[in-house]
This record gives C-alpha cells, sequence and structure tokens, in this order.
C-alpha cells in the first residue's frame, strides 16, 4: 500500500516536473524515462471530457487531450449508443476527433476514453476511466409515422368527400334527370291517341249520311211512234 502510494506520488511529481519543459521532444523524453521505471505500478491518465456537435448531417465527438505529453502518445476510444441500441466502440488512433452519422431521431449516448501508448514509454499501454456519459439529441417515437398518416388520411377523406357533395348539387339536374310521373305519361299518350283518331274521323265531326236530291216537276215526253220503213207499201 505505501509502495503504491509513493509511485502515484512520484508519478505526479514527475508529470509535474515533465510539465515545465515546453519542448515537445523533451518534454516526450522525460516522460517516457520518468513513466518506464513505474509501469508496473502507474497511475491512469485522467478521465476526458467529451463533447460533442452537429456539423451538418454528422455529429462530431471531441475528446479532450491531456497537456503534460506529445500528442502521440495518446490513443482514443469510444463507446456510444443510440436509440437505446446496442453500444458500440470505436478507437481512433491519435486522432480525438471522432464523426458519426446523425440520425435527428435518436438521442445518442457517448463516452470516451484515452489511453497512454507503450509506445512513449512502459511495457504496456495505460487506460484512462470511461468518462462520465454525455447526452445529445431526444428519441423519437417510433410510431410517429404511423400516427400522422391515421391523422392526415380522415381529414383527407373527409376534403374529397365535401367537394363531391359539392359538385353533386352543382351538376344534379346532368347527373340525375328528372324522371316523368308515370301517370303524366299514360295520360299524354291517351290524349295524343284520342287526338289521332278524331283528326281520322274528319276532325272531330261525326259521319253524317248525304241526302239524294229529288227533282220535281219533271214530264216525261210520250214515246213516239216508230214508223216501219215499208210503212208506205202497206198503204
Amino acid at each position: 500500500m505505501f509502495k503504491h502510494k509513493y509511485v502515484r506520488v512520484l508519478s505526479r511529481n514527475a508529470i509535474m516536473f515533465c510539465g515545465y519543459w515546453h519542448v515537445d521532444f523533451i518534454r516526450l523524453l522525460c516522460f517516457s524515462v520518468m513513466l518506464a521505471g513505474v509501469a508496473s505500478e502507474s497511475v491512469k491518465p485522467p478521465k476526458p471530457n467529451v463533447n460533442i456537435t452537429q456539423e451538418g448531417r454528422l455529429l462530431r465527438f471531441q475528446a479532450s487531450t491531456p497537456n503534460y505529453l506529445a500528442p502521440q502518445c495518446w490513443k482514443y476510444r469510444y463507446i456510444y449508443s443510440k436509440c437505446n441500441e446496442e453500444s458500440e466502440m470505436v478507437e481512433t488512433g491519435d486522432n480525438p476527433t471522432l464523426h458519426v452519422e446523425y440520425d435527428t431521431a435518436c438521442k445518442y449516448a457517448v463516452r470516451g476514453q484515452v489511453i497512454y501508448s507503450s509506445y512513449c514509454g512502459g511495457d504496456v499501454d495505460i487506460e484512462s476511466d470511461m468518462s462520465e456519459p454525455v447526452y445529445y439529441g431526444e428519441d423519437g417515437d417510433p410510431n410517429l409515422a404511423f400516427k400522422v398518416v391515421m391523422i392526415i388520411t380522415p381529414l383527407i377523406v373527409c376534403c374529397c368527400l365535401i367537394a363531391a357533395i359539392v359538385l353533386f348539387r352543382r351538376n344534379k339536374d346532368i347527373i340525375l334527370p328528372k324522371i316523368p310521373e308515370p301517370s303524366l305519361f299514360f295520360k299524354d299518350m291517351l290524349n295524343s291517341t284520342s287526338d289521332g283518331l278524331s283528326k281520322s274521323l274528319g276532325g272531330g265531326k261525326l259521319y253524317v249520311p248525304v241526302k239524294e236530291v229529288v227533282v220535281s216537276g219533271v214530264s216525261l215526253e210520250p214515246k213516239s211512234i216508230l214508223l216501219h220503213p215499208n210503212h208506205d207499201t202497206c198503204i
């Protein structure tokens, strides 16, 4: 226990000592020497701070970089999830930035981790604890599209029905012409039949027989005696 505390104090002092150097190469060499001797009992790097920003259709995850070592001594790891799906782990090497496609209907939860690379001294990589989760966005309703359709569809049907009723009333006489009453139809037919019969009978007058004209005061001439052609000879 004492040895562990001593190593932790020694590591902190080494960090403070090497932090005074402003030349990256000297700082790298200094930290490599200091940390190499206490690799087995080394202190974990501090947890990074993760910042999330939106860039167009992408989300940018940015982890804070420790400033007491050269940038190439650190590696970065991200664990993120969206829409309560399974978490995904991505390592970006010495690049502290990660870009992912942004789904506006999902809420993102991101945690970051920095790793001290054995390239800068030591036998193994030294990992920091995972950062606190950072959230971005809100989870959308998965049934939102269905709800919108269920609301809009009845409205469209009602509008179409109202338009059809208005057009039907305006063109009612064309769509449904008036049908004459059967009684009037038969009455007109009988009237036309009787009119035709009357015309065929002389304009509606009954037939009156013509009386014979009798001429009175007619005298008959006496029948003439026909003379025989040999009358003279007979005398």
